[in-house]
This record gives structure tokens, sequence and C-alpha cells, in this order.
């Protein structure tokens, strides 16, 4: 699936993104693919909802010289959410967001602070 960007903000050094991904089928749901340019972390939050189950989470990341240096996962979970992991990898100087989901259904909400 691709997601569909609504808004990019550009505040100072700060970017702020939004998108949204209907996910209908089992797999990596990407959401943002970025190039880490002149950020140096990002700050990734995001819904994931499938009828009663639903899923809150933030993602904390930094970078130096092309990998990911740190990421941190938080997440508040209601009813069973063990099909969604979220994670940040960099892939040829970008900061690439995935959702991963395990079984199909999911609605993926999310936004995205590059600082």
């Amino acid at each position: 699936t691709t997601a569909s960007y609504a808004n990019v903000f550009q505040i100072g050094i700060s970017q702020i993104k939004t998108s949204t991904v209907a996910s209908s089928i089992v797999g990596s749901n990407n959401l943002f693919t970025d190039s880490t340019g002149s950020f140096s972390g990002a700050k990734y939050l995001y819904t994931a909802t499938n009828g009663t189950n639903a899923r809150t989470g933030e993602v904390l990341a930094i970078w130096a010289g092309g990998s990911t240096q740190y990421t941190d996962v938080s997440t508040l979970d209601l009813g069973s959410t063990t099909a969604v992991t979220a994670s940040v990898s960099i892939v040829s100087a970008q900061a690439q967001f995935n959702v991963q989901t395990n079984t199909s259904g999911w609605t993926i909400k999310s936004q995205v602070t590059y600082i």
C-alpha cells in the first residue's frame, strides 16, 4: 500500500508531515521515506485501528553517518494489537518509517516531525 500525504509544514528547522494508509493486505506499510538531509532525528506518532482493536505509538529516532543510531518505541494498546509493529531504518541516506501489519484491515494514521 502507499501513503497519502495530507499536509507538509516547514517550521523553522523542523518539518512536519502527516499520512494515512488503509491497509487491506498483510505486510509492510511505508508511511514516510525522506532524505536524512539536514535532519538528525525524528519523532513519529501513529495510530493503528482495526474494529475494536487500536494502538497509538511513538517512535523516536536519531541518526548520524547514514545509519540509525538509536530508536525508542512506546505504545498504548486496546484489544489485540500484536499484529502491529513500527520501525525506523536508514536506507541510502533516507529515513524510512514502516508499520508492519500481520493481519489485514488496519487503518494507520501517522505524523512525523523531523528535527
